[in-house]
C-alpha cells in the first residue's frame, strides 16, 4: 500500500534523526 511505504519513510526519518 502507498499509504504503509510513506509511513515507514516517516518513521525512517524520524529514525535518522
Amino acid at each position: 500500500m502507498i499509504a504503509f511505504g510513506m509511513l515507514i519513510a516517516v518513521l525512517s526519518k524520524n529514525k535518522e534523526k
